[in-house]
């Protein structure tokens, strides 16, 4: 984990802010939330790209 460049690379989210958006969204019926652009994107983009390029991505992110 010292090679990780996972939190300086996307700032983590804090856990309350996390659980009062989804709350909030729950409760306006909101079946599936993204909390933030980058996870969105991360999750569509997990969809899209070749499972070799992810791979890579991963490693880059990790520090391998």
């Amino acid at each position: 984990m010292k090679k990780s460049k996972m939190f300086t690379f996307m700032k983590p989210a804090i856990p309350k802010e996390v659980a009062e958006y989804g709350y909030k969204k729950m409760m306006k019926g909101k079946v599936v939330v993204y909390h933030g652009f980058f996870t969105r994107m991360a999750n569509i983009g997990s969809r899209i790209v070749p499972l070799s390029i992810g791979a890579k991505f991963a490693g880059v992110i990790n520090g391998r």
